[in-house]
């Protein structure tokens, strides 16, 4: 699985997650790449695009999120669309 980010201002950072995220360690993802990403990217914040995994929510996520300034988008569905190919 990949986590990686984009912004009007062109390409992020695109990390290689090998292990099964829980709490801690999908908190420790997003403090090791928001900082770098936020000075890729020139800016102070950010909005995720999530879906509803439980790891999205869990209580330790939300209060890194609150620090780092980055907040979800809320309206996002909790499955994917399908596509049907003709």
């Amino acid at each position: 699985m990949f986590w990686g980010c984009i912004s009007w201002s062109g390409q992020g950072v695109l990390t290689l997650i090998e292990e099964t995220l829980r709490g801690q360690s999908y908190t420790d993802l997003l403090a090791n790449v928001i900082p770098e990403a936020f000075e890729i990217l020139d800016t102070q914040s950010a909005k995720l695009v999530q879906d509803h995994a439980r790891v999205h929510g869990h209580h330790v996520v939300e209060d890194t999120k609150y620090i780092l300034n980055i907040r979800s988008l809320e309206s996002y569905p909790s499955n994917s669309p399908k596509f049907e190919f003709n």
